[in-house]
């Protein structure tokens, strides 16, 4: 009886430790009436100490059905220690011709990652910021209920 219920401590324990995500670096904001403003900037600060390791960029956003478009561009800037920016423009598709979307709707959203690099690396050690906005037409974008930055290693 030991056996099962230390199996079963065990077996929680792992659901438990999978259902906690940690980011190396991340943030998300909400944006009210489900409208992301072109105004609304997002904005990561973080340090490198390693220019070796190597990371992946991603963009999660949540959209409704009331997202009027079936792609989105964003716009990434990061700026190094140095004071160097580099401009990141990316267009996701998130919908086919037909309305069905790339990913699969949880309740009224539509959760996506969109995957800028998995292979980033930050040559320079020191204060890292990735800012992030959309471009579209439109400067209020409705039906985009969040929207975030995430950094993460890539295993070798």
């Amino acid at each position: 009886m030991r056996k099962v219920y230390g199996c079963l401590g065990a077996c929680l324990m792992l659901v438990m430790l999978s259902a906690c995500t940690h980011h190396w670096a991340e943030t998300e904001s909400d944006f009210e009436g489900g409208c992301w403003q072109a105004s609304d900037t997002l904005h990561l600060a973080f340090d490198s100490d390693d220019t070796s390791a190597v990371y992946a960029l991603t963009f999660p956003i949540k959209v409704n059905d009331d997202y009027p478009f079936n792609n989105i561009y964003l716009h990434t800037i990061l700026r190094a220690p140095s004071g160097e920016e580099t401009v990141l423009p990316s267009e996701f598709v998130l919908m086919d011709r037909t309305g069905a979307w790339f990913s699969e709707p949880e309740g009224d959203l539509v959760p996506f990652q969109l995957i800028v690099s998995d292979g980033l690396r930050f040559n320079q050690k020191g204060k890292y910021s990735l800012k992030l906005c959309h471009y579209m037409r439109d400067g209020e974008l409705c039906g985009v209920q969040s929207a975030g930055i995430r950094l993460d290693p890539v295993k070798p």
